[in-house]
């Protein structure tokens, strides 16, 4: 029997799904690669450590009509601003500017303060995922991710 849309696997729809990861802690990205990597492996994902890698990462794909990524996981708080909400605000506003499509981003944060959770929702963040804190919960984690953001919604076509 050939395999039709309906009787696919889960990790079919993930093919063509790129990630853009901006994270600064070198710890922190062996982990998620690692998890990216047992838990989507037919993702492709592009790593970038600062505010203005990750705008020029962007700019160099929007300008050359090459496929933005489908969903970007943002560290809240990056080197060379005080916070990545600005960075969060100007990836909204570069979309926009280019008529582009509106990418959920993902924050990622230790902070569990409600200040930091609420300004992330007004500066546009989709969601808001706080960073396990002991190294047992990151499967858990990423399989929840995985579940949601790649398994249950349906993300823009690049």
């Amino acid at each position: 029997m050939q395999p039709n849309a309906s009787t696919k696997s889960v990790h079919d729809s993930t093919k063509q799904i790129t990630l853009l990861i901006i994270e600064d802690n070198n710890d922190i990205w062996m982990i998620v690669s690692l998890m990216l990597k047992r838990q989507l492996p037919n993702v492709s994902f592009h790593r970038v450590v600062n505010a203005q890698q990750a705008l020029d990462y962007l700019d160099e794909r929007i300008t050359n009509s090459q496929a933005i990524p489908n969903l970007i996981l943002q560290n809240l708080y990056l080197p060379l601003l005080k916070d990545g909400l600005d960075l969060l605000q100007e990836i909204r506003a570069k979309l926009t500017a280019y008529s582009a499509q509106q990418i959920p981003i993902l924050v990622m944060s230790s902070s569990d303060n409600p200040d930091d959770i609420r300004r992330a929702y007004q500066a546009g963040a989709s969601s808001f995922y706080r960073k396990p804190a002991d190294m047992n919960n990151w499967n858990s984690y990423f399989d929840r991710l995985r579940q949601f953001w790649l398994e249950s919604v349906i993300l823009p076509v690049t």
